[in-house]
């Protein structure tokens, strides 16, 4: 995955109009007279988005004197490790994904929207619906893994109600 600075806070606007953070993508970048690069998900990038991974041989000196000099919070906010003795190269990114993969021994799935979690509910499980027939919010909490309101799953599947049997 290449450094990504448009989606650095991933937010999802729910049926109220409210924006809430659901994903963070934090970076780094660095800027001397020399150039410019960025550090996100424990990786190195030249400057700008869409730039290609920099092995840890090929990052100038001047990267890691500023990198020595974040706090150890910062450092972990973007990938790295606290403690700067122990900062190791990831392995590329296409054997990541395909050892994470390998490990699970499924492929990744894609992520899943409320929309999926909404229509995965068992319309003969009556623990998943009110009894005017709309999906019980803690059904959908469990699947979710947070509250969601009834607003969000409304503008999400708007009109959704159980089948009957």
């Amino acid at each position: 995955m290449p450094l990504n600075i448009e989606r650095v806070h991933v937010m999802e606007r729910d049926a109220t109009g409210r924006d809430s953070l659901v994903k963070s993508n934090p970076y780094a970048r660095f800027v001397s007279p020399n150039g410019a690069m960025a550090v996100q998900g424990g990786r190195f990038y030249s400057d700008g988005s869409n730039q290609p991974v920099i092995p840890f041989k090929d990052v100038p000196d001047w990267v890691w004197k500023a990198v020595k000099a974040m706090t150890p919070a910062g450092r972990a906010n973007v990938g790295l490790p606290k403690d700067m003795n122990e900062i190791k190269e990831l392995p590329p990114i296409e054997e990541a994904v395909e050892d994470s993969a390998q490990q699970s021994g499924e492929p990744s799935e894609p992520e899943k929207s409320l929309v999926d979690y909404v229509y995965e509910l068992d319309h003969s499980v009556d623990a998943h619906w009110t009894k005017t027939g709309l999906p019980d919010l803690n059904a959908v909490k469990e699947l979710v893994g947070k509250y969601v309101s009834r607003g969000e799953v409304e503008a999400t599947c708007p009109g959704y109600r159980r089948k009957e049997a």
